[in-house]
């Protein structure tokens, strides 16, 4: 039997969801005492090679196994073949460690229901697939309760399979300081300009990214500010901190951390070193200030359960920017409020539409109904207060990520967008 089949076997048995295989397959293999030898969990003999107890109490062993290496990298190729799991409706060419995860958070609690994922996996994937399921009802209480458990057992792997500290990710390229000084000189008379120098830093990080390639470390700084501030400051350059008397202007301080300090900059530094206490200690009391006078005012601030009948509504001109927004809120269409769906969507951008608005509410006593306040509020089971304080929370959040340094960086302005 070759790994990809006993990957399945395992599946079969239900060995996915368990902490001591999961540990055992992706770790460096060691002896594993005889007493371990259970039906269907790998274990490693003295020559270090990967074997498994088959129903009949026989012992197989895995034939492609490399002796003394991990039985599954994270990195290895394999291919998912179609019908083999529940999630496989076609041939998946992908890695072992994207095959788990699949399986564990996705084939085992939803049952099939939710698509194979070939591509990385973070959060904002994993919570637009439990909130869409939950809302459309295809994900049950229970399968998101399986997933949560999915998710715990997965913790495990942390200590095994987590990128940590390489040589290329602490020592910067040879020629880190020279194609730096390059482009200093290039943008030379500019360099007070937050624009240019938020340029300078990305050329500089997209350097050291090429520099990684390949590398473990290309995985460990997958955090952008771990990439863009902290290494950059420790070994490609300082960066610009903005001027006191000027924050449209920045002090560029051009030695990184690991080069030592320049002397002559040691105010600049000192100044970053402010921005992430007193400062931050000094804004986030705004910030939470203003979270609090919200909660307060709309402490008892009700939704009601039934349509307060306005015929009122908000002219809201619709455009790709903002469409997402509207979805399920309601328009007026002769004196009626009609849901406005995502498949609605493409007809109305461009124009300006009337929607039910808790502006035009018409419920007594500083009350609001479900329908100007539109499905997603009246159904998320969350207090208003707590809705109207998470609007002050975002500038609290502002203020607090001070602290831990910030990534200069540019945008273009879309003035269309801005004036429609």
């Amino acid at each position: 039997m070759n790994k990809y089949e006993y990957f399945k076997y395992a599946y079969g048995l239900g060995l996915i969801g368990n902490r001591t295989w999961l540990l055992r397959v992706f770790s460096v293999p060691t002896v594993t005492p005889e007493i371990e030898h259970k039906t269907g969990m790998v274990f490693f003999d003295q020559k270090g090679l990967a074997n498994f107890i088959d129903a009949e109490g026989n012992t197989v062993t895995i034939e492609d196994h490399k002796k003394g290496s991990p039985l599954y990298a994270v990195k290895e190729e394999v291919t998912a073949k179609a019908g083999d799991f529940k999630i496989t409706d076609k041939d998946y060419k992908t890695y072992y460690s994207n095959l788990l995860l699949n399986v564990l958070l996705l084939d085992i609690p939803f049952d099939g229901k939710v698509a194979f994922h070939n591509g990385t996996f973070n959060r904002k994937l994993l919570d637009g697939i439990l909130v869409k399921g939950l809302k459309d009802r295809t994900i049950t209480v229970e399968q998101y309760g399986t997933f949560s458990k999915c998710m715990a057992i997965l913790n495990a792997l942390a200590p095994v399979i987590t990128p940590s500290a390489t040589y290329k990710g602490i020592v910067p390229p040879k020629d880190m300081v020279s194609f730096r000084n390059k482009l200093l000189k290039q943008y030379e008379g500019q360099l007070d300009d937050p624009i240019v120098i938020s340029k300078i830093e990305q050329a500089l990080v997209d350097h050291y990214k090429e520099y990684i390639k390949g590398d473990p470390a290309e995985g460990y700084y997958i955090d952008k500010k771990g990439m863009n501030v902290a290494l950059k400051r420790s070994a490609m350059m300082f960066g610009g901190e903005p001027k006191l008397d000027d924050t449209t202007k920045v002090n560029l301080n051009v030695p990184s951390l690991m080069e030592g300090w320049d002397m002559d900059k040691l105010p600049d530094m000192i100044n970053s070193l402010r921005m992430g206490s007193y400062s931050r200690g000094k804004e986030t009391a705004l910030g939470g200030e203003a979270a609090k006078f919200s909660a307060r005012v709309y402490q008892n601030t009700k939704l009601t359960d039934k349509d307060c009948g306005s015929v009122v509504g908000v002219p809201f001109r619709i455009t790709t920017y903002n469409a997402d927004a509207f979805v399920g809120r309601y328009r007026i269409v002769n004196g009626k409020p009609k849901e406005i769906k995502a498949g609605d969507l493409n007809g109305f951008i461009g124009k300006t539409v009337i929607i039910r608005s808790p502006m035009t509410c018409w419920e007594k006593n500083g009350n609001y109904c479900p329908v100007c306040m539109g499905r997603e509020i009246s159904e998320s089971g969350i207090g208003i207060g707590v809705m109207a304080s998470a609007i002050s929370s975002v500038m609290l959040n502002v203020f607090m990520s001070k602290m831990h340094g910030r990534v200069l960086e540019y945008a273009e302005y879309d003035y269309e967008q801005s004036i429609k």
